[in-house]
């Protein structure tokens, strides 16, 4: 059970190829529920195993630089669901939800946290 997001620094890190090899990124869920939230140059990315998306007044936005744009986000942003916009690691608390998504995890079945599960931000 995930309950800790922690932002960590992707600057040099690529995979924009589901089969490039994914040791970089591998999920790290630890025993005490933490996730590892890449950032780059102060904004949002991804998990490492799901795209973020977060709400803002009744708006769902997502990371529009992901390491990887799945096909999930990839559908909600097409039926327009959701849209994809720079969130910024400083403006975090301007969002009410946070949710993962991926194939597996659709937007109405996602992981639910709070923003404020997010720790050390621009780590």
């Amino acid at each position: 059970m995930i309950n800790t997001l922690i932002c960590r620094n992707a600057n040099q890190l690529e995979y924009r190829y589901k089969y490039t090899d994914r040791k970089a990124i591998a999920p790290t869920i630890d025993e005490k529920g933490s996730e590892l939230v890449w950032c780059r140059n102060g904004l949002l990315l991804e998990c490492t195993f799901a795209n973020l998306v977060l709400l803002s007044n009744g708006i769902w936005v997502t990371p529009s630089n992901p390491l990887f744009m799945g096909t999930q986000i990839s559908q909600l942003i097409e039926k327009g669901k959701v849209i994809a916009d720079e969130i910024s690691i400083e403006e975090l608390e301007s969002y009410s939800e946070l949710r993962l998504v991926n194939a597996m995890l659709p937007l109405d079945q996602a992981i639910v946290l709070p923003v404020s599960a997010m720790r050390n931000p621009g780590g």
